[in-house]
């Protein structure tokens, strides 16, 4: 949330924009919508220089729930920080998720103001805000109060106008400064009506409408839009969406004058001033997934509704969704282009929609720019309820998303989960698009998420090319009759999966509550739909045709290491194009902001690990451009701006233990790749493991020193390793500082696979780690536990290093944990001292043919302790699964390795040799106690060294952060965290010259410390 990426869009567009005085005044960037900026210093050829100049932290944010976890009802969600900023007369706006407003200065990103409408956030279920409004007094002069007003409207139902100088109220609007947006809508739960999308603003009206929760009662106050004077705050005219001639059914209270659970205006609003007409983007009618109490009061639902800005009339409406009973309401801005016919410039509008349909339409009249067919859709609906015999589909441009969940298609990790999907998608309803809800349940795809969301798509004017971002994602609707509705959520549910990942909605006021997943997921939390679970599609508007599509995103910040590979991710927002031709966007579920070009896709700059001369092997849909199951960079990437060089530390081919697939497709595997910053073009790598099937990957940052040889000083770099090797290279050239030899290592891989005769091993550093399990130096706290220890190591392959997985099963020693992980060493450069953290575990690796891979792992495994440690991987597309522990323990569940299990070891650069190696930690915290007496403990972390002498770690399954002489490793003080440090520590300087040493104390599951979220700061006391 924190990232504020948008911002650095327009941040950097404000350098160009300054000379053309092109503002970013609305929340589209136009009134519109369209997302278009005719900034162009930034393009294809220079937007790979863009720079982070600064970030801005309101601190308006909470965890909570995600869709991806279990759902409770009524529980708080994670806040959503959804807002784009505006850009006026030089200042920046935005608000936050506790709808605080901002003023920054957008070359520093220095606070002007803030203005706090001080909301209530307990016992709200939704927090967010998607921006604010602006409007210029021409009756005032620049030195008047309130000559530039920012109107934004909050979640308790506030609407505001801001003096845009300096933050204050505008105490000629409402009642000094505010008008209540609950007016007019009867009794009702706060919680149930809210405003968060900006108002719309044409003229000297302001327009809003207001959002509605979704499924709670058919009671829920009116979705009327209403327009306010916007000097004074005097309602001008209100729309009140009941079907033409009908009166409102007001309550006996007297204090309602609008109708209630009519369609509600929760997205954005667009205005056209030239036609003086409002165009509303209407929600559902309560309830979204029943409709039989309606009556026709949804005749405006799901639609778009042009009105006159003057009175409110309705000029003319489109319907996207005939009684929609999917909660398939229009969801983002209507957006503005024009369209030439015949030699005429006809005014159009594009209505992204969560079916993933676009419906283009004249804006003056409503009609459409191609034609709508009318297309039978499934039917059958609940008791008491129906379904219209079509839909309106748009003839062009073709969906974005797929419409139909084919159970051959699924997807899983699993054959398991792969089969739990198949078999809901057979036993639900589930006949495409339009499914009705059902009390068996129906799949509903796309679902209610979209298809498309709010960020609406972006128009780039002048080429006349639309950009969109969709998800393919589907999920599942249950109707459950009012008699059961008390009943668990676990009771009603068909199994605990649809239990986790749904929510019982009540619906008040009908005959049905339902169950309602937002996603349709296998039992490991994965969607059932095929990837890519995300797109960007490109439209052409002068044709209606899709120009290109692609995936956007990839999996990674989304499922957990390994299984970061998937492109396309789920997305919401939206994207910004430029005039350069240029579109941005951030949105996916991964943590980027990427640059495409707008008129073919391409990402501006990217690297596909294939060997040199080799094309990507691209799938038959097409849509895949780069090659699956290549090398990936999960780790931390190294950039020089002097020598303009990007390092990467690169992850191994898949599958990780069988590589008589890839045909040379590892050639940059477990390497050190560098590569040109401008263009992406390798300069030069270096790999540390040939032909890796050990999972061995390049685990930790580049690390740059300075090393001097006959007088000249050669820019270095250190690589640490899972091996527990250090490789010092020339960070120019990728030539070793130290030579490297060539060494020859166990040979005889599975069938079908082969082992390369030597491997690379530095000559310095000595290893940091032992790479040997010697059946009699074997560990145990027991005879009992040491001698099943001896045996196993005995009876497994066991070689060394480099020992090849195998059917009987191999030792892996050191681990694919480490050696060395993913913290690092640290550099002092004072002293050229490298200091790294090591771990001294053994695993073990067992290949088992594929036609055995469907049995469980117990029956599959040696013995129980090797089951009760392992996991099952299933490698698909490989002939084998494996049986990987990442422990080989003894039954007492203690490393079968001699402690220390941990050291912390100090190198001089200068000689390559080791200084001093002591163990790190102790097995308090991790063993019971009297077993607290090990020193050198399992760790995951890194070190950092001071110019004062100092070496601080925490990074050991023992709850200490320790520091460390660093050029004798004589431990000078530890301190105590409420669970273990797993991450490397940082240290500053206040403006005081007070130095603080900050550690983030959040446990980790693969050494068995609990989870946390201490970030803890230390310091000098004062004297």
């Amino acid at each position: 949330m924190l990232r504020i990426l948008f911002i650095l869009i327009f941040i950097i567009s404000y350098q160009s924009l300054n000379a053309k005085n092109d503002d970013w005044s609305s929340y589209g960037k136009d009134s519109g919508g369209g997302h278009y900026s005719e900034a162009d210093e930034i393009t294809p050829e220079n937007v790979k220089n863009l720079k982070k100049i600064w970030t801005h932290r309101s601190g308006d944010f909470h965890a909570g729930l995600n869709w991806t976890e279990d759902v409770t009802p009524n529980s708080s969600q994670q806040t959503s920080f959804q807002a784009t900023p505006i850009l006026v007369n030089d200042t920046l706006f935005y608000c936050t998720p506790y709808n605080r407003v901002f003023a920054l200065d957008p070359e520093t990103g220095e606070e002007k103001w803030v203005f706090d409408p001080k909301v209530e956030i307990e016992q709200k279920a939704l927090l967010h805000c998607r921006g604010v409004g602006s409007w210029i007094d021409i009756n005032k002069s620049e030195n008047e109060e309130c000559y530039h007003r920012i109107i934004t409207g909050t979640i308790d139902a506030e609407l505001f106008a801001i003096d845009g100088k300096t933050g204050k109220l505008c105490a000629d609007f409402g009642d000094y400064g505010r008008v209540n947006l609950r007016d007019g809508l009867g009794q009702h739960n706060p919680a149930y009506y809210y405003s968060v999308s900006p108002p719309a603003i044409i003229g000297d009206v302001v327009v809003v409408g207001g959002g509605i929760a979704d499924n709670v009662s058919t009671s829920v106050p009116g979705g009327v839009v209403r327009a306010y004077n916007i000097r004074t705050g005097d309602l001008i005219w209100y729309w009140d969406p009941i079907p033409p001639g009908q009166e409102p059914i007001i309550d006996e209270d007297g204090q309602q004058l609008y109708q209630r659970g009519t369609t509600n205006v929760w997205s954005i609003i667009s205005t056209d001033p030239e036609l003086n007409l409002v165009y509303l983007p209407t929600g559902n009618t309560a309830a979204d997934n029943y409709g039989g109490h309606r009556n026709g009061s949804d005749y405006y639902s799901s639609s778009v509704v042009a009105l006159d800005a003057s009175t409110g009339e309705v000029v003319w409406h489109f319907q996207t969704v005939y009684h929609d009973i999917w909660d398939y309401d229009v969801p983002s801005q209507p957006t503005f282009y024009d369209y030439e016919k015949d030699g005429k410039v006809i005014k159009a509008l594009a209505q992204t929609t969560k079916m993933g349909f676009i419906f283009l339409l004249n804006r003056e009249t409503g009609e459409p720019i191609f034609p709508i067919e009318e297309r039978e859709v499934p039917q059958g609906a609940v008791e008491g309820d129906y379904v219209t015999k079509t839909q309106p589909f748009p003839s062009k441009p073709a969906p974005l998303t797929p419409t139909y969940l084919d159970p051959e298609e699924v997807f899983g990790f699993t054959p398991w989960d792969k089969g739990y999907c198949k078999k809901a998608a057979e036993d639900l309803r589930n006949e495409g698009l339009y499914t009705p809800p059902s009390l068996e349940g129906s799949v509903h795809y796309p679902s209610a998420i979209g298809g498309a969301n709010w960020g609406g798509p972006a128009v780039d004017a002048s080429r006349n090319i639309l950009i969109a971002n969709t998800m393919n994602l589907s999920s599942t609707i249950v109707m459950v009759p009012r008699k059961d509705c008390d009943k668990a959520l676990k009771e009603l549910a068909r199994d605990s999966v649809q239990s986790r990942f749904s929510a019982l909605q009540q619906n008040e006021g009908t005959p049905y509550c339902t169950i309602r997943a937002y996603g349709f997921m296998s039992p490991l939390g994965v969607p059932c739909t095929k990837p890519p679970w995300g797109n960007l599609t490109a439209i052409d508007l002068n044709t209606g045709d899709h120009l290109w599509q692609i995936p956007l995103g990839t999996s990674k910040d989304l499922a957990p290491f390994p299984f970061w590979w998937i492109k396309g991710a789920p997305n919401i927002g939206g994207p910004t194009v430029t005039a350069s031709g240029l579109t941005f966007i951030a949105a996916t579920s991964d943590y980027y902001l990427r640059a495409f070009k707008t008129e073919t896709g391409d990402l501006i700059w990217y690297w596909d690990p294939i060997p040199p001369g080799q094309e990507p092997i691209i799938d038959e849909d097409g849509q895949q451009l780069y090659q699956r199951g290549t090398t990936n960079v999960w780790s931390i990437i190294s950039t020089d701006p002097e020598l303009n060089l990007v390092y990467l530390p690169t992850g191994n081919t898949a599958a990780d233990n069988y590589g008589g697939h890839r045909n040379g497709s590892d050639y940059y595997s477990s390497s050190v790749v560098a590569l040109d910053a401008s263009t992406g073009e390798v300069v030069w790598h270096f790999q540390t493991v040939y032909h890796d099937i050990w999972d061995y990957d390049v685990p930790s940052q580049p690390t740059f020193y300075d090393y001097e040889k006959d007088g000249k000083v050669i820019k270095a770099l250190a690589q640490t390793t899972k091996m527990g090797f250090i490789f010092l290279l020339n960070r120019e050239t990728g030539e070793p500082i130290f030579p490297i030899e060539e060494r020859e290592v166990p040979q005889g891989a599975v069938e079908g696979d082969y082992v390369t005769k030597t491997q690379p091993f530095p000559s310095k550093p000595a290893p940091l780690t032992p790479t040997y399990l010697d059946p009699e130096e074997v560990f145990g706290f027991t005879p009992w536990d040491k001698g099943y220890c001896k045996k196993a190591a005995e009876d497994l392959r066991n070689e060394g290093l480099y020992t090849p997985p195998s059917l009987e099963g191999s030792v892996h020693y050191p681990s694919a944990i480490g050696g060395a992980n993913w913290g690092g060493p640290a550099v002092d450069a004072s002293r050229n001292i490298l200091i790294a953290n090591t771990m001294n575990l053994s695993s073990t690796i067992v290949m088992v043919p594929r036609k055995d891979c469907d049995k469980a792992l117990k029956e599959l495994a040696r013995d129980s302790v090797q089951s009760r440690f392992s996991a099952l991987q299933q490698n698909e597309g490989t002939p084998y699964c494996t049986i990987r522990a990442y422990g080989f323990m003894s039954p007492l569940g203690v490393p079968c390795t001699k402690p220390p299990w941990g050291n912390l070891t100090a190198i001089d650069l200068n000689t390559g040799d080791h200084l001093w190696q002591i163990p790190l930690g102790t097995s308090k915290d991790l063993a019971p106690f009297p077993f607290w007496w090990i020193k050198g403990a399992p760790n995951i972390g890194g070190p950092t060294v001071t110019a004062s002498g100092l070496t601080f770690i925490a990074a050991t399954s023992d709850y200490y952060l320790r520091a460390f002489k660093t050029e004798t490793g004589e431990e000078l003080a530890k301190f105590r965290l409420p669970t273990a440090g797993h991450a490397t520590p940082m240290t500053y300087t206040n403006k005081n010259g007070k130095q603080f040493v900050v550690i983030a104390a959040g446990g980790h599951w693969a050494v068995g410390s609990p989870a946390s979220d201490h970030l803890i700061a230390f310091t000098l006391e004062d004297r």
